[in-house]
């Protein structure tokens, strides 16, 4: 086709005797466990995202049971206030409300 054809031809596994060859990034990538049987992938992807993925699920596990348990937040994490701010606010609050 595209020796008879002055368009711009494209190739999604159809192959190499296009203008275009065409392949996702998520393919070259390695970015799912299967690919097309078109594709061909120069990374492994899926290892990285399921690494990232099962960090997330350790970091946010060790959130819940530290907040669940009370560690969490301790003082180093509490922003303060000074008492007399926090006096005038609470004034501030009454007045509002009269």
């Amino acid at each position: 086709i595209n020796r008879r054809t002055s368009l711009v031809t494209v190739s999604l596994g159809s192959g190499a005797e296009a203008d275009v060859v065409f392949l996702f990034t998520s393919d070259i990538c390695g970015e799912s466990a299967r690919l097309p049987r078109h594709a061909r992938a120069w990374g492994d992807l899926a290892v990285l995202q399921k690494a990232v993925r099962d960090a997330r699920v350790e970091a946010l596990s060790g959130f819940r049971n530290e907040v669940a348990g009370g560690s969490y937040p301790g003082n180093a994490e509490v922003a303060g206030i000074a008492q007399a701010e926090l006096d005038d606010f609470r004034e501030r609050l009454e007045s509002e409300r009269d």
